[in-house]
């Protein structure tokens, strides 16, 4: 009688172990990746840099992934949809690639550019310079429905908004 019950528990757990494997294949091939590399703007792969993947779908969670030495990242299982990536890292600012469309058992491949951001700043404190004195970049915080920031143009001396 023990043996029989053995018998019987192994076939039916050979059963459904046939039955249910078909519909984790078929499960893992709807699933899609989403790879890439991340550089620097002179080209050189940049290892550690944060990669999140945020779904439009709300009902997902975020996935991250961190660059390995050669700057590449891949995001496996991801379910089927659009995607935005953000990719950061110390020094450098952030992109935001939004609209990535991934298919069932797709991959999407992307390359990102990080801009190095004392750069960014340098250009922008060379190019004010020759144009200090035609603009003015004033805060305003009174309401809501107005801009933060707003630029002022004035033929001779930069004025200030009154706030």
């Amino acid at each position: 009688m023990q043996t029989m019950r053995k018998a019987f528990s192994v076939t039916a757990v050979l059963v459904a172990g046939v039955l249910i494997c078909p519909l984790v294949a078929g499960a893992a091939s709807n699933l899609g990746t989403i790879t890439g590399s991340v550089r620097d703007a002179g080209g050189t792969p940049l290892a550690g840099a944060l990669v999140i993947a945020t779904a439009a779908s709300s009902i997902q969670p975020e996935r991250i992934a961190l660059t390995d030495r050669d700057g590449g990242f891949s995001i496996l299982n991801l379910f089927a949809g659009e995607y935005s990536i953000k990719v950061s890292m110390a020094r450098f600012l952030p992109v935001l690639r939004p609209g990535i469309q991934l298919n069932a058992g797709g991959t999407a491949v992307l390359t990102v550019s990080l801009q190095n951001a004392m750069d960014v700043f340098r250009r922008v404190v060379s190019r004010d310079r020759s144009q200090s004195d035609d603009i003015v970049w004033t805060l305003r915080s009174s309401r809501s429905t107005q801009p933060v920031l707003r630029l002022v143009e004035s033929a001779n001396k930069p004025q200030p908004m009154k706030l």
